[in-house]
């Protein structure tokens, strides 16, 4: 289930900055093309085996025009974005990404930017949860962009065999 945390920064590219532990801070601005992996869990109370972090992802003063991409380092970079930004205005997003099998989410710029993670919870799996979840998301990381046809999708649901569906902030 998920485990809400105080909320805290994990990553801040920018010059002069700080973070929760001291990590992932000051690197400099992300350039074009490139993908920064960011370790997760041992931090902050992320435990190793937590599945999925959420976290606020933000692209400060971006060159240009772009996106960023999120996704679990373990993994192929997937065609989709987190957040769109234009030329020298900052704007977030609220992201729930797998972690990695090595606790790193990788994050990926189309443009030049300073980025910004925090985070404020995880889900870890227990023996309490359902053994088949169901993500659904509007952004294409999940496994249904629709809550109707994860619905439809599921036609063996009892209390025997429940599921868990999960449902990512968006327009549905």
């Amino acid at each position: 289930g998920f485990v809400g945390l105080t909320p805290a920064r994990l990553l801040d590219t920018r010059q002069g900055s700080a973070t929760v532990d001291g990590n992932d801070v000051g690197a400099g601005r992300v350039q074009p093309g490139d993908t920064y992996a960011l370790d997760v869990t041992g931090r902050v109370g992320i435990p190793v085996d937590a599945s999925v972090v959420n976290v606020n992802i933000v692209a400060v003063r971006p060159s240009g025009p772009g996106f960023l991409t999120v996704w679990p380092c373990s993994e192929s970079r997937p065609l989709a974005s987190a957040v769109n930004f234009t030329t020298g205005i900052t704007i977030a997003n609220q992201v729930s990404v797998t972690i990695g099998t090595e606790g790193k989410i990788c994050i990926y710029s189309h443009a030049e930017t300073d980025l910004v993670v925090d985070t404020y919870g995880f889900y870890q799996v227990s023996s309490d949860d359902p053994e088949r979840v169901v993500w659904v998301a509007d952004d294409g990381s999940g496994d249904f962009l629709l809550l109707s046809a994860a619905l439809a999708s599921i036609t063996d649901a009892s209390a025997a065999t429940p599921y868990l569906i999960k449902i990512a902030p968006g327009v549905y």
